[in-house]
């Protein structure tokens, strides 16, 4: 098995239904195993569409020789291509919680689709959208070079895959709905990255406003990530294609500055009390505190990219501290 699946080989086994099984088949349809056309013959396959025997060289995709059905064999069982859940996203498909390194290989490539799918919500993948991913991979969650291949290939994968931005955050509502940082993060991301060429337009709209109802994201904490993010940039239109770049700030970074977006960093506003300003402080300090990330075994880049906002929210902390005077 090549890089892919030396880094995300866990969810080969789960062969996992929709968006998310979909975006798998996408990048790793070929680094599965042999995969093609099946032949005909009494073999180990079913076709799920003709019923037929057929014989296929592995773990793969395969197409039916008879019926042109596309299937995935696992090692032991067919399974409809983009149908193979298995009683609720939020189990494996013996029925368990996802142990420790599947939700950390889903929680990579979920990332990283979504994002795909918001950049491209307006129809131009700009020049600022890439660069702010870019930066993400790079600051943010430190990718190594092999990782950060996969997470281009499923990001590219997922732009063009037509599936639906609200099926894909449902399934990772449901995987991550007990770990509040999680969504948070996730939804400021896609926050950020709508406002970052400049243009908050309408189908990126649609697409926060579905995020934020998925994710059980409040109003006011909905205008806290609008103030935290919304200043944007300037597009210069470059479109659709993954490149590498730098921009001014990483994803995680707030886009505006001054005392406003520091009141942003903790979900709060200017005209907040400083006990309420206290007790917002006390909660994304137990939220995003590394070592209580680790202790929940949440996934590895994760606690990277939380290890940056716990500084952040310090960091914004003390400035308010220092103009409130307290």
């Amino acid at each position: 098995m090549g890089g892919g699946g030396a880094i995300l080989g866990g969810l080969f086994g789960l062969m996992l239904g929709g968006p998310i099984g979909g975006i798998i088949g996408a990048v790793f349809g070929n680094a599965i195993s042999e995969t093609g056309t099946a032949e005909n013959g009494r073999g180990a396959a079913e076709c799920p569409g003709c019923g037929a025997n057929v014989l296929v060289g592995g773990r793969g995709r395969w197409i039916c020789p008879n019926c042109r059905t596309a299937f995935i064999y696992d090692g032991r069982d067919v399974l409809p291509d983009s149908e193979a859940g298995y009683g609720g996203y939020e189990k494996n498909r013996a029925g368990e919680d996802f142990n420790r390194e599947q939700s950390q290989e889903i929680f990579f490539l979920v990332v990283f689709s979504l994002l795909a799918l918001m950049a491209k919500a307006d129809g131009i993948v700009s020049r600022e959208e890439i660069k702010l991913v870019d930066d993400f991979i790079k600051k943010d969650l430190q990718l190594s070079s092999e990782k950060r291949d996969m997470a281009i290939k499923i990001f590219n994968a997922a732009k063009d895959s037509g599936y639906s931005f609200e099926g894909l955050a449902s399934q990772f509502y449901s995987i991550f709905k007990n770990e509040r940082n999680v969504l948070m993060t996730m939804f400021g991301l896609l926050v950020h990255l709508a406002y970052s060429d400049g243009e908050f337009h309408p189908n990126e709209e649609r697409l926060i406003i579905s995020a934020k109802n998925i994710f059980k994201i409040s109003d006011y904490e909905y205008e806290s990530y609008k103030t935290r993010y919304g200043s944007g940039q300037n597009s210069s239109g470059g479109r659709d294609n993954f490149e590498s770049g730098h921009s001014e700030g990483s994803i995680a970074s707030p886009a505006k500055a001054g005392a406003e977006s520091y009141y942003a960093v903790l979900g709060c506003q200017p005209s907040d009390s400083i006990e309420k300003i206290k007790e917002a402080y006390k909660k994304m300090v137990k939220d995003y505190h590394p070592d209580n990330i680790i202790a929940k075994g949440l996934p590895e880049d994760f606690v990277k990219f939380a290890t940056q906002r716990f500084q952040q929210i310090q960091d914004a902390y003390e400035k308010i501290k220092k103009a409130r005077n307290f």
